[in-house]
């Protein structure tokens, strides 16, 4: 007998079709890659079935024992020697990539109304008590995944450098800078007596900045590309004492990989301690921006601020600085070689600022008014000439590719996760000395030991 308490039958719902634009943006979604977040490159598949781009899996699972490969996406227990080259998949990938959008079918979107409109400074990354990196994924999106920004290239203007020397407060004034873009070159700066807004700063030996904050409102440049949105970048001092080295290389590994611009702010002028802390940020940038597809520099400003010996200021009297660093650094190649690089890199160039001013640094607001003469007039040279030329340095991959406020949100959110997961394990300097005098001390006994052994194996076979 059958189930008397039988029910009518109901229709499945049919899905709704999808316009072709529609369409073809899921298809895209659907083969990319999810640790770098970018459509396929070189698809391998692995024991569990999940593809990802080869060079991706390789760098994730670069140090593992043979043991511990696991799948990234469901952790599933994987063998590396059977991770194969997906053909198929590799020639649909080509296919989809190359269906262009219907931009017209598209649903329009909601402005996002989750930030005020005139902007304010958001904390991107903070660090969390152990140490480690955390995202504000919310406000990373607010920022670069919503409007005309997440289609748009994008150029990013980060400093960092030293604890207390002045970023928030030159940040400050290139944010008022890009909100005049329209006012005469001698009225931009402002009022004699108006206070510094925007980024937290204030005078005084205690460090203010947090982590890494990011001015929520673009600021739009036409340029020969196109429209370009402008975002500034602040981060913390690389020096606090309140943070390890590790911490402290992170962040300023963060800032060298997601910006386009770059400022490396020191005082009085360019020592030791900075070319090694130099030195570490470009290993850490350099060894994460391989598995996430970005560079650590593209344009890299050395603003040496304080300058005192001799009173000669601006771009020339830095570009001559900065060349006499260089032969003192050719000295000695092997001491910061990635240091040397960078410094000799066509993209970098050096500035040299003059003492702002004893009243800017009693307490003040910042204003105009309390500023040196020269100070004041350098300031305005170096932040009017950097806005004027910030629209041609797009944000790129390490392909050379312009990324959109889309495609970069992504990049971040693969780069925190592998800042997350990596340990740089960074000695102080002394400490690296003495390691490697031990290492020499040993290696000498070594050829020692065995050059007596043979000598007293040949006196033997005399004898």
């Amino acid at each position: 007998m059958g189930n008397t308490d039988t029910k009518p039958l109901t229709s499945s719902p049919i899905p709704s079709k999808k316009p072709p634009g529609g369409m073809i943006h899921d298809l895209q979604e659907d083969i990319l890659c999810s640790i770098c977040w970018e459509i396929l490159e070189d698809p391998v598949s692995i024991d569990c079935g999940h593809n990802f781009c080869r060079v991706c899996l390789s760098a994730h699972w670069n140090g593992l024992s043979p043991h511990g490969y696991r799948c990234p996406e469901c952790r599933s227990p994987c063998s590396r020697e059977r991770m194969k080259l997906d053909t198929r998949l590799r020639n649909l990938v080509e296919k989809i990539r190359q269906m262009p959008l219907l931009e017209m079918e598209r649903e329009p979107e909601e402005p996002a109304a989750t930030l005020q409109s005139a902007g304010q400074a958001v904390q991107l990354v903070g660090l969390d008590d152990e140490g480690n990196l955390c995202l504000d994924e919310e406000a990373l999106s607010s920022c670069l995944e919503q409007g005309e920004v997440k289609d748009a290239p994008v150029c990013l203007v980060s400093i960092f450098g030293e604890q207390r020397c002045g970023k928030s407060f030159l940040q400050n004034f290139l944010l008022r800078r890009l909100q005049n873009l329209g006012a005469e070159e001698a009225t931009w700066m402002g009022q004699e007596d108006e206070p510094l807004t925007g980024f937290e700063w204030r005078p005084g030996p205690n460090s203010t900045t947090k982590g890494v904050w990011l001015w929520s409102q673009p600021f739009w440049i036409t340029s020969e590309q196109g429209k370009v949105a402008i975002f500034l970048i602040d981060t913390e001092g690389s020096l606090d004492l309140e943070r390890s080295k590790e911490a402290s290389t992170k962040l300023s590994a963060f800032s060298m990989l997601l910006s386009s611009y770059q400022i490396l702010n020191v005082c009085n002028k360019m020592n030791d301690t900075d070319l090694e802390y130099l030195e570490m940020f470009v290993y850490a940038a350099e060894m994460v921006g391989i598995a996430c597809g970005l560079k650590p520099f593209q344009q890299l400003d050395i603003l040496v601020r304080d300058w005192f010996f001799p009173p000669v200021y601006g771009l020339q009297a830095g570009q001559e600085y900065l060349h006499a660093a260089i032969q003192r650094l050719e000295s000695n190649p092997c001491r910061h070689p990635r240091a040397l690089e960078t410094l000799k890199s066509s993209s970098t160039r050096c500035y040299l600022m003059p003492f702002p001013g004893k009243k800017l640094l009693m307490g003040t607001e910042g204003t105009l008014a309390d500023m040196d003469d020269d100070f004041r007039e350098c300031l305005k040279e170096y932040v009017s000439g950097l806005a004027s030329s910030a629209g041609t340095y797009l944000k790129r991959d390490q392909k050379g590719e312009a990324l959109t406020g889309a495609r970069l949100a992504a990049k971040i959110k693969c780069l925190s996760l592998l800042l997350k997961k990596r340990r740089f394990g960074l000695a102080p300097a002394v400490q690296m000395a003495i390691t490697l005098t031990n290492l020499e001390t040993k290696d000498t006994l070594q050829r020692e030991f065995a050059e007596f052994i043979r000598q007293q194996s040949s006196f033997l076979t005399t004898g």
